[in-house]
């Protein structure tokens, strides 16, 4: 507070100015403490501390009444920790600062030469290693190729663990020295946000010279000498003396069927749409067979189906005594579409 009061004193700049006024103040005091007398700068987290001590005066001065503006200007931000989200008004005036935890370190180029030709069992200058302490680990190769594209790309560790041969990119055709394009899928970025890095060609040919594959490309079914299923299954299809006619009967319900079901769902979905569905008793008519004609249905006025022409009376079934039942008709029969009317 003392060094923002001997500051306004100094431009000739009242603490309880106008806005325009406290935010030039602001400027001069930001850019005097950053890049002004060595002995006067402050680094981000001591501005930072700076700025919040002001900020808290200004919403005191504010609230009691003694100040009508403020120097600030705030964004609202939102928040989330521990699974809870929140709002928050971010003050403008702050400096970004890296998180405690954040600490990026670079390797020297011999270190990281040495580094990968320790993981393909090698000396520090690339020879071969004869000795009798020699490191004889597993798979040398593929952990010389697979650091050397580490180091190359600066892949994190989640993301180069659980990345698989398919997301390798592929080699160009003519070396380059240009860095290659290197992208990342969302599934194991950190964030779960995708992202491309580089690499350069060298690191890249190295991991296609090894072979990636599992097994060198053969499929599992042939390392464990089972049958690939080139052979018959093991369940055996059934036989055709049974399958035709179950096809056949399947064939005829549906193409009997289906005209009718098509009708009769129109005709609920009529009804459903011009008042409560089901009011009232339904009955339904059967006509003998090969004299059945279509009768105008009710929800259909405008139909144009002659009237039945079978001889004798129509048998017809009953009402229902239930307003709910569905639709009655001879045993053996269909009902014809159209035929539904209403007897309420």
């Amino acid at each position: 507070m003392r060094d923002w009061i001997v500051a306004a004193q100094l431009h000739g700049v009242e603490i309880f100015d106008t806005r325009d006024r406290l935010k030039a103040l602001l400027i001069t005091y930001a850019v005097d403490r950053a890049t002004g007398d060595p002995e006067r700068r402050l680094g981000a987290v001591t501005w930072n501390q700076h700025m919040s001590v002001l900020g808290m005066f200004y919403r005191w001065a504010t609230a009691e009444g003694y100040a009508t503006a403020v120097p600030f200007t705030y964004q609202q931000a939102v928040v989330l920790y521990a699974e809870t989200v929140r709002e928050v008004l971010v003050n403008q005036a702050r400096r970004r600062v890296p998180h405690a935890h954040v600490t990026i370190k670079y390797l020297e180029d011999d270190f990281a030469a040495m580094f990968i030709n320790g993981l393909a069992g090698l000396r520090p200058d690339g020879s071969e290693d004869e000795g009798p302490g020699r490191f004889r680990g597993r798979h040398l190769a593929r952990k010389g190729a697979v650091g050397e594209l580490v180091v190359s790309s600066g892949t994190r560790l989640q993301e180069f663990s659980y990345l698989l041969a398919c997301e390798v990119p592929p080699l160009p055709a003519a070396p380059r020295l240009m860095p290659i394009a290197f992208p990342l899928p969302e599934g194991i970025t950190k964030g779960s946000k995708f992202r491309v890095t580089w690499t350069s060609y060298g690191a890249l040919a190295r991991v296609h010279s090894y072979d990636l594959r599992p097994w060198g490309g053969a499929t599992a079914s042939a390392i464990a000498e089972k049958p690939s299923g080139r052979t018959e299954n093991k369940p055996q299809p059934v036989d055709d003396a049974v399958m035709q006619p179950m096809l056949a009967a399947a064939l005829f319900l549906v193409s009997s069927m289906g005209p009718h079901a098509v009708e009769l769902a129109r005709q609920i979905r009529t009804r459903t749409a011009s008042g409560p569905p089901w009011t009232g008793s339904y009955a339904a008519i059967s006509h003998p067979a090969g004299n059945a004609t279509s009768r105008p249905s009710p929800a259909n006025p405008e139909s144009t189906a002659p009237p039945s022409t079978a001889t004798g009376p129509t048998p017809t079934c009953a009402k229902s005594s239930k307003p709910a039942s569905p639709p009655c008709a001879k045993p053996g029969t269909l009902p014809t579409p159209g035929t539904l009317r209403s007897s309420g």
